[in-house]
């Protein structure tokens, strides 16, 4: 059975550059296993795009804007 894991962005999957790094991981053994990861923030597309490439976080879906723009991997908005 496919799962789905939701987290938000900041304090929670990013509170230091040591434990982002954890968190990545744990989600790349997530995914492996054929499970989804979604990054939910607050943050705007261009903030979020910075963070995402800077620490090259892998997700499947992200929810942004406090929930007002979700986008797939391939970055299509999805409604």
């Amino acid at each position: 059975m496919k799962k789905i894991l939701i987290s938000d962005y900041d304090g929670t999957f990013y509170q230091n550059d040591r434990d982002i790094k954890k968190n990545i991981d744990k989600v790349n053994e997530f995914r492996t296993l054929d499970n989804l990861f979604v990054l939910a923030t607050g943050r705007s597309y261009v903030d979020s795009k910075q963070k995402i490439d800077k620490y090259e976080i892998p997700y499947d879906y992200l929810i942004l804007n406090h929930g007002a723009l979700l986008l797939s991997k391939d970055l299509e908005i999805r409604v």
